[in-house]
C-alpha cells in the first residue's frame, strides 16, 4: 500500500480542452518540410501558376462569332433528314412504310433497282449519323424505333441481292443455251440471230404448203325500215 500511495495522491495540473495541442498544430500548420514542392524539378514554386499569370479566358459572345456561310446543297446535308435535325424525336423514327418483297422488286427494271439500292444506303447513313449524335448526347430515348428502321432498310437491300442473284443465274442459263444454238453466234462479228441459216445448210426440209381455205361470207340481212313515231 505504501507503493500505490504517491500514485494516488498526484494530482494532474493540465488544462481541460477539448482540442489537444497536436491538432491544433496540424490546423495552423502541418509541418511538412516539402510543402510546395514540385514533384519534378524537387525545388519549391517561384513563379505564378498560368491561370494566375495570365488570368482566366473569358467566354466570347455568340454574337461576335464569326458568320460561317455554307452551301444550301453541300453533299454533306445527305446525313440529315429535310428538316436537318440531328437528333429526331421517336414518333419521327416510327414514320416509315415496310420493307420491300422479293415479289415485287422482280417487276422493277435494273435502273430502278439501283436508284432504290443507293436510297437505301442514303437511308442507313442518316440512321447511323442519329445513332452516334444520340450516344453523344444520351437522351436515353429512340434506339429502340431506329434499329427497327434500319432493319426495315437492310430487308430492302437483302431483296435487291435476292432479285439480282436470280437475274444473274438466268443469265449464265440464256448465255449457255445460245452457245448450243447453232442459229445464234456470240461473237462481236457479224450478225448475232440468223434464223434458219444454219437449218438450211445442213439438210433441205420439205414443207408442204396447203392453200388457205376460202370461205365465202353470207350476205347481210336487209334491215328492216321503221316508220317514224306518229302522234
Amino acid at each position: 500500500m505504501s507503493l500505490l500511495r504517491p500514485a494516488v495522491l498526484r494530482q494532474s495540473t493540465r488544462n481541460f480542452t477539448t482540442q489537444s495541442a497536436l491538432c491544433y498544430a496540424r490546423i495552423t500548420r502541418d509541418r511538412n518540410p516539402n510543402r510546395g514542392v514540385s514533384p519534378i524539378h524537387r525545388r519549391p514554386q517561384k513563379e505564378p501558376l498560368g491561370a494566375q499569370k495570365y488570368g482566366i479566358p473569358k467566354p466570347v459572345d455568340a454574337a461576335e462569332h464569326t458568320k460561317v456561310e455554307t452551301d444550301e446543297n453541300h453533299g454533306l446535308w445527305g446525313f440529315f433528314r429535310e428538316d436537318r435535325t440531328a437528333l429526331p424525336t421517336p414518333e419521327d423514327d416510327h414514320k416509315y412504310g415496310r420493307h420491300w418483297t422479293v415479289e415485287e422488286l422482280r417487276q422493277k427494271s435494273w435502273e430502278d433497282l439501283h436508284k432504290l439500292w443507293w436510297a437505301c444506303v442514303k437511308e442507313r447513313n442518316i440512321i447511323e449519323t442519329q445513332a452516334a449524335e444520340r450516344t453523344r448526347l444520351k437522351p436515353g430515348y429512340g434506339d429502340f424505333e431506329a434499329k427497327e428502321r434500319k432493319r426495315t432498310v437492310r430487308w430492302t437491300q437483302r431483296g435487291i441481292k435476292h432479285v439480282l442473284t436470280e437475274r444473274y443465274y438466268s443469265w449464265q442459263e440464256a448465255k449457255q443455251l445460245a452457245k448450243d444454238d447453232p442459229e445464234i453466234v456470240i461473237s462481236d462479228k457479224g450478225v448475232i440471230y440468223t434464223p434458219g441459216s444454219a437449218l438450211e445448210e445442213t439438210e433441205e426440209v420439205e414443207v408442204n404448203v396447203q392453200e388457205p381455205l376460202v370461205v365465202e361470207a353470207a350476205p347481210e340481212p336487209k334491215a328492216e325500215e321503221k316508220k317514224p313515231l306518229t302522234v
